[in-house]
């Protein structure tokens, strides 16, 4: 009985609150709570008023949704919403909406102190390590955008690349042991659509090119340096591909990824696998582009699968704390 009365003194006092004029920025459904249904409310209101259509907001839901206060409501208000809401849900604490995207510091959680510094080494030791590193990563490839993209079920939406970036980070370091308690910490509550879209996070960089400027030094999110070192060459690679025409050293790159048995390795490595399955598709002048068409088409999907099971063993390796 005394839970049923606090819900309804909360509602009543969260209907008061709207009807004087109270909003919070970011609650765009006005439940108390900025998550991911605040985000889908806010690209779907930009999509509704793009093509011409009228608002579905009221003011309030107009003031809440303008997370950067800029009076327009577009996709990067959306962005700001999922990245708050996944730095709160990785690191608790008390963190305003606005001082997070003003970059403010978020007051100090006294309960929870952080154990471990913020190096490459220590995402094997901390779920709160592993979570800052596979933020930053995002925000380097997506550099706060949202782009259009099909899942692993051939079905359009808004990627963010949050939680998918966690599975790459996973799949480019998925040959070095974890701390009891870090991986199913960071992973709690993936569904296996979204360890499959981690995967497909990969071969989207070649793709995500397209649409934002791509300058990620894998050597920062990589403890292998064999692998980060390939990947760094192949993304040059294509990149000089992509704005001169010349495949040269594109093909060098692929020709040892296929062909030289020094790089076979590669091939057991699911990001270097990704990555290079991306750019030989998209590129269409490289020699090695048919074999890499292929793949991407009747082969992806059991790319797909067969990462999210490596994906979910090592989850399962990690139960403890």
């Amino acid at each position: 009985m005394e839970k049923i009365t606090a819900v309804i003194l909360a509602a009543l006092a969260a209907a008061s609150a709207i009807s004087a004029g109270s909003y919070t920025l970011g609650d765009t459904d006005e439940n108390g709570i900025i998550d991911g249904r605040d985000a889908t409310l806010v690209l779907t209101e930009y999509a509704q008023t793009s093509t011409g259509r009228e608002s579905g907001f009221s003011d309030l839901q107009n003031k809440a949704a303008d997370v950067d206060e800029n009076n327009i409501i577009d996709g990067r208000d959306a962005s700001w919403i999922l990245s708050y809401y996944a730095y709160i849900s990785a690191n608790g604490g008390e963190m305003d909406l606005r001082r997070f995207i003003k970059g403010e510091p978020a007051e100090p959680i006294t309960e929870a102190p952080i154990t471990y510094d913020y190096t490459l080494e220590n995402i094997t030791q901390s779920a709160d390590v592993f979570n800052r590193f596979a933020g930053h990563m995002n925000g380097q490839i997506l550099h706060g955008s949202s782009i259009l993209l099909e899942d692993c079920n051939e079905n359009e939406y808004w990627t963010y690349g949050d939680r998918e970036a966690k599975v790459a980070l996973l799949l480019m370091n998925d040959n070095i042991s974890y701390n009891d308690g870090v991986l199913s910490n960071v992973f709690e509550g993936y569904s296996d659509e979204e360890i499959k879209n981690g995967a497909l996070y990969l071969y989207r960089i070649a793709m995500i090119e397209e649409y934002t400027k791509v300058d990620v030094d894998f050597n920062n999110y990589i403890l292998d340096k064999n692998i980060s070192n390939y990947m760094n060459n192949l993304r040059n690679a294509a990149r000089i591909a992509r704005e001169t025409g010349n495949c040269d050293e594109l093909n060098n790159v692929l020709y040892l990824f296929t062909e030289d048995e020094n790089y076979q390795y590669l091939q057991n490595n699911y990001a270097a696998l990704m990555l290079t399955i991306g750019y030989g598709s998209r590129i269409e002048n490289n020699n090695y582009y048919t074999i890499f068409d292929m793949m991407s088409g009747w082969d992806l999907n059991n790319y797909e699968n067969e990462s999210s099971e490596i994906v979910k063993k090592l989850i399962n390796q990690s139960t403890g704390g």
